[in-house]
């Protein structure tokens, strides 16, 4: 009688975990795939200071500056979340602005089937003097997106544009 007490509660258990898996499997599927995620960043440097030599359309902040770490990942509903730290202009050791953007670049093509360059401005978000920000944002992703960067930029104004302080690479 033990047994077959033992044997049923292990059938409930075992019926009551099926469907939370097949539950947890379903909303793994459902999720956005990763498209891209990377750890390293560099800041802006001569001769990309300035709007001399832009990147991608984009100029360069003023200054050099300098970065502790970022890190980014973009899936394939284009949710795009970017962490920085210590991203700070080398001369003072500080960071003047109070947001910061973050911009995805892709090498694409226009209509006609030109290349093209796409930057899209996924989030704008605040910034601490010590250079640290999180941003979250979405963009549609064009297609094609051949060789994404993804910027940390002084937002653009209405009589500014914007300028990226910190890219992906190393």
């Amino acid at each position: 009688m033990r047994k077959l007490l033992a044997l049923v509660i292990v059938l409930s258990f075992v019926g009551t975990a099926m469907p939370q898996q097949k539950e947890k499997e379903n909303e793994h599927e459902a999720r956005a795939l990763n498209l891209f995620h990377f750890r390293a960043m560099t800041a802006v440097v001569p001769p990309f200071t300035g709007p001399t030599n832009p990147i991608r359309n984009l100029g360069g902040g003023g200054a050099p500056w300098q970065i502790t770490s970022g890190n980014a990942e973009l899936n394939t509903a284009g949710e795009l979340e970017v962490h920085v730290r210590g991203l700070v202009i080398v001369r003072t050791g500080t960071n003047p602005v109070a947001s910061f953007a973050v911009i995805l670049s892709c090498q694409s093509k226009d209509a006609a089937g030109a290349p093209s360059i796409v930057n899209l401005v996924a989030a704008t978000g605040a910034a601490t003097a010590t250079g640290d920000a999180d941003l979250e944002g979405t963009v549609k992703l064009p297609s094609p997106c051949v060789a994404p960067i993804v910027f940390v930029a002084i937002p653009a104004t209405a009589t500014a544009p914007a300028r990226w302080l910190a890219a992906s690479g190393f």
